[in-house]
């Protein structure tokens, strides 16, 4: 399956974004890695305008900087020091857990104030491993799409069956995933929920029809 951006309005979206990527990839220090993911690419295979964008970033332990702001008296991240008006996102906001599970560092959260993007937030999310054993660990289907800095959209199987047969799905349950879902479902209305438990269901009556299918048969003579 191929994405073909043609309407104007969001080939111009698509081409901000990859702006925006590679504009934060210049600030990052040697050996970071950083890719958009999730519900911009998203929004825009399914001809809809995206409404913010999320790049998922590591950076190596031993290249990561801080220096003093005088301008807020604290201690800044040196990457982050050419954002204005950023912001920290905290522990739960948007749907997003800062623990084991997802690899989330910390979110930082910045407003786009020109361009084909404008008024969009810019979310900045550093995790702790590289962003594709992520991508490809996120616990719905539909989230698991993905562009670098060279323009590439990519996706995984689970993610081309929703689209191809409107099926949004749970992967698991590492996580609390209905604070994010209830963000996503009501704008997907023509797509089916599958929770975890459905596909859990099927699997397990597989299983038995196997297991019966292969039983030896047993007939039994009343006199």
């Amino acid at each position: 399956m191929q994405i073909n951006i043609n309407e104007p309005r969001l080939v111009r979206q698509f081409r901000a974004m990859k702006y925006q990527l590679r504009k934060f990839s210049k600030s990052l220090p040697k050996g970071s890695v950083a890719y958009i993911a999730g519900g911009a690419l998203r929004d825009l295979h399914h001809g809809w305008g995206c409404r913010d964008v999320d790049i998922f970033y590591n950076i190596p332990e031993n290249m990561l900087a801080m220096h003093y702001d005088p301008t807020v008296d604290k201690q800044v991240y040196s990457h982050l020091s050419h954002f204005n008006n950023i912001k920290l996102i905290g522990q739960g906001e948007n749907g997003y857990d800062y623990d084991e599970h997802q690899g989330i560092q910390d979110i930082y959260e910045h407003q786009i104030y020109k361009g084909d993007l404008k008024y969009n937030p810019l979310q900045l999310i550093r995790v702790n491993s590289h962003p594709i054993s992520v991508i490809m660990d996120f616990p719905i289907n539909m989230s698991r799409i993905w562009m670098g800095i060279d323009g590439i959209i990519q996706f995984d199987e689970s993610y081309e069956y929703g689209y191809t047969n409107s099926i949004m799905r749970e992967m698991h349950r590492k996580q609390y995933n209905y604070v994010y879902l209830a963000k996503i479902l009501g704008r997907y209305s023509d797509y089916a929920f599958y929770p975890l438990t459905y596909f859990s269901n099927q699997r397990r009556l597989q299983k038995k029809a196997i297991e019966e299918a292969n039983a030896p048969n047993v007939y039994e003579l009343n006199i």
